[in-house]
């Protein structure tokens, strides 16, 4: 099955958003993700501690909704997908940063395909507690997904970079969690 980065192509990326447009004939295939109708032609997603993400519809007004640190809207459940699917593809998928520290962001500026990050290096950081199986991971610095289980981590970690490095696990001395370190190259 087709992921949302396969469906769109970066026509826009600046200081303050990313514009996504749906390639021609992927109606069926973004329905098949499961949250979105297949009439969807955009996505906008703005950058910074709060994230707007507008969806521009075929024959239909816009839809926007917010996240965020200035708070969110209340929309249903698969409106709330489509956006973290939004912006999983162009901050994992793509590369391109999307938070509010400016000078990550004129780095990725550049990015416009899957192939513009290719080979840049990436450090993630798993973090767990003891007799938990959620994992957060940070990656460079960052706060990136939650996952189930430290194998899926190890997994997701995998898809994304070509793994060089995997540190021993150790404890954080301030929270105590247990702490792995994955560095290498996105794939």
């Amino acid at each position: 099955m087709a992921e949302l980065c396969d469906l769109v192509e970066v026509v826009e990326n600046n200081m303050e958003c990313v514009v996504l447009k749906v390639k021609k004939g992927a109606g069926l295939q973004l329905i098949r993700l499961g949250c979105f109708d297949g009439d969807e032609t955009m996505f906008r997603l703005t950058k910074g501690s709060s994230h707007t993400c507008t969806m521009f519809r075929d024959g239909r007004k816009p839809v926007s909704w917010s996240w965020g640190e200035s708070g969110h809207t209340l929309v249903c459940d698969s409106l709330h997908k489509c956006g973290h699917m939004v912006k999983r593809c162009i901050s994992d998928d793509f590369g391109i940063y999307m938070g509010k520290d400016t000078m990550k962001r004129m780095q990725t500026l550049h990015v416009r395909s899957l192939e513009d990050m290719k080979g840049k290096e990436e450090h993630y950081k798993l973090m767990w507690w003891e007799h938990d199986e959620a994992v957060c991971l940070h990656k460079n610095g960052e706060y990136c997904i939650w996952v189930t289980g430290l194998e899926k981590a190890k997994e997701y970690v995998s898809r994304k970079i070509a793994v060089e490095h995997i540190s021993d696990i150790y404890r954080s001395p301030q929270t105590g969690c247990y702490i792995m370190d994955i560095k290498g190259a996105r794939r």
